[in-house]
């Protein structure tokens, strides 16, 4: 199971759409959730709160910034909604879908389904999340490259078991 939970951190960051390009942000509380079909058991919610910049402009591909295994495609952006293709190629292997978001001054909610290879095995899943503003000030910059180094220090460790 733990495999297959590796991938889950790049997807989470692209979920949680916090444009982490700006110097000021306020705290947002994002609940998500991930359905896998084959998996033993349900994976519990979790909640994540994130610094989003306080300009309310939207783009996951500024998000995306460093993270260079994946592309962000088709996005459209119309009034509330955002819909965006995403593909990410780690050493070969394949996941690929598209993404949904309603996003309002004080809340958002979404969806992401995602299919490919992980570790070798077919994977598909569904996440679903919904997000409220909570205040307080932040450094959307600072927060996402800690979170970035914690994916990445996630990943090592997962990759050295």
């Amino acid at each position: 199971m733990n495999k297959y939970l590796a991938i889950f951190p790049v997807f989470v960051s692209c979920l949680l759409s916090a444009v982490a390009y700006a110097s000021t942000g306020e705290y947002w509380d994002i609940t998500s959730t991930m359905e896998m079909p084959g998996m033993p058991m349900a994976m519990p919610a979790q909640t994540f709160r994130v610094c989003q910049p306080t300009d309310h402009e939207i783009d996951p591909r500024k998000l995306n910034h460093n993270n260079k295994d994946c592309q962000i495609t088709n996005l459209k952006i119309s009034g509330h909604k955002i819909t965006y293709s995403i593909s990410c190629d780690h050493n070969g292997e394949v996941m690929a879908g598209n993404a949904e978001y309603i996003v309002h001054a004080d809340t958002s909610e979404g969806t992401m389904h995602i299919s490919g290879k992980s570790h070798g095995h077919d994977m598909t899943m569904t996440q679903t999340s919904s997000g409220k503003r909570v205040g307080g000030a932040c450094d959307p910059e600072a927060e996402a490259r800690d979170r970035v180094n914690k994916q990445e220090k996630m990943g090592r460790d997962i990759r050295d078991r």
